[in-house]
């Protein structure tokens, strides 16, 4: 077997992108709402009518969003995720809420945007999507309690596909872009103290190299 080229490649930063370490977009969730509620307002026949009587008597009408108003929300969103990639930032980084969607006819949770179809379809948009759960702490099978009587809630951080531990119906769609070669973990505890970020970001990094290495032998 012939071995590969592995192609490395370097970034230079200007105009004061040098000085900026990461861009964080506040978030998913929220950019599609706002583009739900302005798409309906340019555009109230876009959806059903309702109406209904304000306190006073008089009737007014109430545009629900229509599919055609979450098709276009969620173009638009994906148009500005794709933007985002531009930046010339070492990492570009968003939030979302949950949402539950479906993929081949089985339920899966996903980041949420405007329409469940997007919950699950979004995914092949980013580099990463990776999941912060909170979970009840347990030993032996039970969940463990303070001394007010307060569940214990510990925080993972989930880097692939994985099944809630409090839902194990539902599939949450979490991945990286760590080469299987890598060795990447697939959770990572998030202490009260420390940065559970920093260190994936490392490990990411970390395997990449290897990857990298491999490829060359």
């Amino acid at each position: 077997m012939v071995a590969g080229t592995f192609c490395r490649t370097r970034t230079t930063y200007a105009n004061g992108f040098q000085d900026v370490g990461a861009v964080v977009f506040e978030g998913f969730t929220s950019f599609g709402e706002a583009l739900l509620r302005r798409l309906r307002t340019i555009n109230p026949e876009g959806g059903r009518v309702i109406s209904d009587k304000a306190l006073d008597g008089t009737t007014f009408n109430i545009s629900a969003p229509g599919q055609q108003h979450y098709g276009d929300a969620q173009a638009y969103l994906g148009q500005f995720v794709a933007n985002t990639k531009s930046i010339p930032v070492e990492r570009i980084l968003w939030t979302a809420l949950e949402n539950r969607g479906e993929e081949e006819g089985k339920a899966v949770f996903g980041p949420k945007g405007p329409g469940q179809a997007l919950t699950t379809t979004c995914i092949p948009w980013f580099t990463d999507v990776i999941h912060l759960d909170g979970v009840a702490k347990t030993e032996k099978g039970l969940v463990v309690k303070d001394s007010n009587g307060m569940e214990i809630v510990e925080r993972k951080l989930y880097l692939s596909p994985h099944y809630p531990p409090d839902n194990k119906l539902f599939m949450f769609k979490a991945k990286t872009s760590s080469p299987l070669l890598g060795g990447m973990p697939s959770l990572l505890d998030f202490p009260a103290t420390g940065n559970t970020m920093e260190k994936f970001f490392t490990l990411v990094e970390a395997a990449k190299q290897k990857a990298g290495e491999e490829m060359l032998k």
